[in-house]
């Protein structure tokens, strides 16, 4: 009876303590090979890291609570095993990654985050500067 007690409590302590962090979902994952790699940057300068295989097109990570007010999440799906963000040759990321700060608060419900693929300009030739034609360029 002792023994039924005493694993029924730590049941729900664990219960308890994995109900109060859900996790962070990482999605839009274009594939699920390779390896997602992240780290979790608090403001007060401690840091949390992990790597999650992915599967059905995300991945959950669960760290640890923070102990600051907010921490910033880099993540990025490493497609090919090489550990590192690949660039393309003007120098935008070949894979999908993001950046998102998280407040502490956030932690206790699911948070959901979404890799990026495409960054810069849709147009390389474009300029945020273009100026219509016959128009002066200073308004």
């Amino acid at each position: 009876m002792k023994k039924s007690v005493t694993c029924m409590a730590a049941l729900l302590c664990t219960a308890t303590v994995l109900g109060a962090n859900p996790g962070i979902t990482i999605a839009n994952l274009r594939t699920d090979r390779g390896k997602v790699l992240w780290m979790l940057r608090e403001a007060n300068g401690k840091s949390q890291m992990g790597i999650e295989q992915p599967a059905a097109g995300k991945a959950t990570i669960v760290p640890e609570a923070i102990s600051a007010d907010s921490a910033t999440l880099y993540a990025f799906l490493d497609e090919n095993g090489n550990y590192t963000l690949d660039r393309n040759a003007d120098g935008m990321p070949a894979e999908g990654c993001c950046t998102r700060t998280i407040r502490r608060e956030e932690l206790g419900d699911s948070v959901r985050v979404e890799l990026r693929y495409e960054f810069g300009r849709k147009n390389p030739k474009e300029t945020p500067e273009q100026v219509p034609a016959g128009e002066p360029a200073t308004k």
